[in-house]
């Protein structure tokens, strides 16, 4: 998230409390100097998040989505956890069941292996996302399940500190369709069930057997999960 300015986030903090509010009861402090005032108030104004009507502001809808992020102690803005999808599809070649798996190429977790990923789109479905993610990282077409929702507390191994705090939907995909494509965001390949522990060989989650196999046997009982992940692979 873009930092904001203290005197922008107490304007907005102010604008929370009330349906609207004249010129001299939105300054946060008296103190702050009209020009330096004019100006945060025309860049929330600018962005969108603030109307004037008459003599009177009040916060937009935007306004109302992005302020509704401040913490009102401390009139910061609190971060949020990162909503993404974790995609899981098979398909018989030749026979035998493969799993579409990559090697990631791009940070955090560079070099890894795992199952494809991808953030939540703004007002889009859970489904629509995995769907979306798949066909634009690797090529291919399927219908999407949502089979399992993990939080996943990301930590370092080492020094406990919090790297990340992410949701994900793992989405299953049974028969998908389509060539693989190249992507700049990692090396995709279907891998043949028997290769697997060949082909992982620096995993981005050590519950990656544990994934496959819980998701392979998905038979529509979805499940809520807290996880805490230690790694020094970030």
């Amino acid at each position: 998230m873009k930092q904001q300015h203290l005197t922008q986030t107490g304007i907005l903090k102010k604008l929370l409390f009330a349906e609207s509010l004249r010129y001299t009861e939105l300054k946060p402090s008296q103190d702050i100097e009209n020009n330096t005032f004019d100006f945060h108030l025309d860049q929330l104004i600018n962005q969108g998040f603030i109307t004037k009507k008459d003599s009177s502001y009040s916060l937009t809808n935007s306004g109302k989505e992005f302020a509704g992020l401040i913490d009102t102690d401390k009139t910061v803005f609190t971060k949020q956890a990162k909503v993404s999808v974790l995609l899981f599809a098979t398909k018989q070649i030749n026979n035998k069941k493969h799993y579409l798996l990559y090697t990631r190429l791009k940070q955090p977790f560079y070099g890894t292996q795992g199952l494809i990923s991808g953030k939540v789109g703004w007002g889009e479905k859970i489904t629509e996302t995995a769907e979306r993610e798949l066909f634009e990282e690797s090529g291919l077409k399927g219908k999407a399940e949502i089979a399992i929702m993990r939080h996943y507390l990301v930590k370092n191994k080492d020094t406990k500190e919090l790297l990340e705090d992410k949701l994900m939907f793992f989405c299953v995909f049974r028969e998908p369709t389509g060539e693989i494509v190249e992507s700049a965001e990692g090396k995709y390949e279907w891998v043949e069930e028997n290769n697997l522990e060949n082909y992982v060989t620096n995993p981005v989650d050590e519950l990656w057997k544990e994934n496959l196999s819980r998701l392979d046997k998905f038979n529509g009982t979805q499940a809520i999960e807290e996880y805490e992940q230690f790694t020094d692979k970030f």
